[in-house]
């Protein structure tokens, strides 16, 4: 800053003022007769706000919303959004003024007094975030993670040949190590773990069999039809509603249209969240963390307007779940027809429960209380629970975990017909999971856990440049390698004898030489004896594979 033009402007202020005191004189704007009421003093504008508090006092004594202060509640909160504020930005924004005061302080103590800092040096910010700037989106640039894995696969294999002639140096012992920060068949540059198309299974389970448009109907068999909660409201978002009121109306129509179809019992399951979880690290991928989460204070509360974004955070799903569960309860008490039941699990606040909710009334079904986390595997106990009253089950879910688990559980399910519901629009399709069972044998069946967990799903790694429908080759046509897969899952603890089996699985699936290696470690070797130059075409070493077919095999265990 130019100090002389500051001077200049600091010796000239009071004759700057007094000219354009004059020109207001001249002017006459400085006369109260000449000036104009302010706008919002207008009638009409006044009589509008007047309508607008009074329709907020109506609000709320009306029932319509809840008092957000009768709530007992440590956590900051928007009154009209909803939006929670997470702890420790809550914290200092509370503390805000204070901590103004005390930079205020050091301001004149520093810059005034002692003249210890330049009067003219930067204010430091005091990065308090208020529930409008906490929603800003912020633009991460990503590097190449391939370019990055090739540039230093370049690097260190172009030098490996020299070194091992150089030096006698063994590589055959070199390639026991990783040679790199992660397991590049594992896991990206940064750490995450490597993901595959899951689906790819779902089509060659359908393979087996004819699917079909629509279920056929059968007046004389009873019909119950399973659906994943969590999976409607993603897929049909807000349903165009405004308030929280009316999405939970417009979802209850939504999958109460089911029993039109011969159905005599609807199950809807919930997820559970838990902090501690195997796929914590699938949801934080998901973008869990750039969600604030929102409070909801009664059916008047608005839906935020990004509902994706919303339910990507896992307290975002709580809270509408338990307020979901307790409107839908009251609704079919009131709507459902005498012969019709609905069972709702895992949504209301105590996760364990299960309510079965008929015309009047209202119990807890003891059979079906557990503390499965996710809904994935908690529809295979309400089936098994709905087999003893119907001949078929109908569960509903875009994942393709759910139609392997159907596969792998239809014979304990124990119904004559189990189908698998899934797509959407012209894709809507019904999968009979019980003729996939009697196709794939009950020896694949039993295999399927252990060969989804060990080639890739949400809480396991995939292998580099291999995938579903190369290892489903395989393990189809070695009874070796699915009498072997059967042991995993058996215990949350893997032995010595089981992992050496998931192993020889394991380095099957890469193209080695007519020797067959005995571990991942000479599978690494062979492979670079063939000029595999990259080591995303190398598997992992036999350490690393261990700790890979440890969580596999407590994934299938779970």
């Amino acid at each position: 800053m130019n100090a002389d033009a500051l001077h200049r402007w600091f010796l000239t202020c009071h004759k700057r003022v007094a000219i354009t005191s004059a020109v207001r004189q001249m002017c006459g704007s400085d006369d109260p007769d000449r000036i104009g009421t302010h706008k919002e003093a207008a009638l009409k504008r006044v009589e509008r706000d007047e309508n607008d508090v009074q329709k907020i006092i109506t609000c709320f004594k009306s029932g319509l919303m809840k008092d957000p202060f009768a709530e007992e509640s440590d956590s900051l909160s928007n009154i009209a959004t909803g939006v929670v504020l997470p702890a420790d930005e809550a914290e200092r924004l509370l503390a805000s003024e204070e901590k103004a005061k005390a930079q205020m302080n050091s301001f004149i103590e520093q810059r005034l007094n002692t003249n210890t800092v330049s009067f003219w040096n930067a204010i430091p910010n005091l990065k308090i975030n208020t529930f409008s700037s906490m929603t800003k989106k912020t633009t991460i640039k990503s590097t190449n993670e391939k370019l990055v894995t090739l540039i230093g696969d370049r690097d260190l294999f172009g030098r490996l040949p020299i070194v091992a002639n150089v030096r006698q140096v063994n590589v055959r012992k070199i390639l026991c190590y990783e040679l790199s920060t992660v397991p590049y068949a594992l896991a990206h540059t940064d750490g995450t773990l490597r993901k595959t198309t899951k689906s790819l299974l779902l089509q060659i389970l359908e393979n087996y069999v004819t699917v079909e448009p629509r279920l056929a109907s059968h007046p004389d068999m009873p019909t119950v039809q399973i659906l994943d909660a969590m999976a409607l409201v993603q897929s049909l978002r807000f349903a165009g509603a405004t308030t929280f009121g009316e999405m939970a109306t417009k979802y209850f129509e939504v999958f109460t249209a089911h029993y039109q179809q011969r159905c005599h019992r609807l199950d809807v399951v919930f997820d559970r969240y838990w902090q501690l979880s195997i796929k914590a690290g699938e949801r934080q991928k998901r973008g869990e963390a750039n969600a604030l989460e929102v409070r909801i204070h009664g059916a008047s509360t608005p839906v935020p307007k990004q509902f994706a974004k919303y339910i990507s955070n896992a307290a975002n799903k709580v809270r509408p779940s338990a307020f979901l569960t307790e409107t839908w309860i009251e609704m079919a008490r009131q709507r459902l027809p005498a012969d019709k039941e609905l069972v709702i699990g895992g949504g209301a606040t105590d996760g364990q429960l299960a309510l079965s909710i008929k015309n009047g009334e209202c119990t807890k079904v003891t059979a079906l209380h557990c503390d499965h986390e996710e809904a994935d595997t908690r529809m295979l106990l309400h089936a098994k629970h709905a087999s003893r009253d119907a001949q078929r089950v109908v569960i509903q879910s875009p994942d393709t975990d759910v139609l392997l688990l159907c596969v792998t559980h239809n014979d304990e399910i124990e119904c004559d017909e189990l189908w698998f519901r899934t797509g959407v629009k012209d894709r809507l399709r019904y999968i009979p999971a019980h003729k996939i069972a009697a196709g794939v044998g009950p020896l694949m069946c039993k295999v399927l856990p252990a060969f989804h967990a060990l080639t890739g799903c949400d809480s396991t790694s995939a292998l580099s440049r291999v995938g579903k429908k190369k290892a489903w080759k395989i393990i189809v046509n070695s009874k070796v390698h699915q009498q072997h897969l059967v042991c995993v899952g058996q215990s949350p603890d893997v032995d010595s004898v089981t992992a050496r089996k998931a192993e020889a699985f394991i380095c099957s699936l890469y193209n080695v030489s007519n020797r067959i290696p005995t571990s991942a470690d000479e599978a690494r070797y062979l492979l670079f004896c063939q000029k595999a130059q990259s080591n995303l075409q190398l598997p992992p070493t036999s350490d690393s594979l261990l700790q890979h077919i440890k969580r596999a095999n407590y994934q299938a265990y779970v």
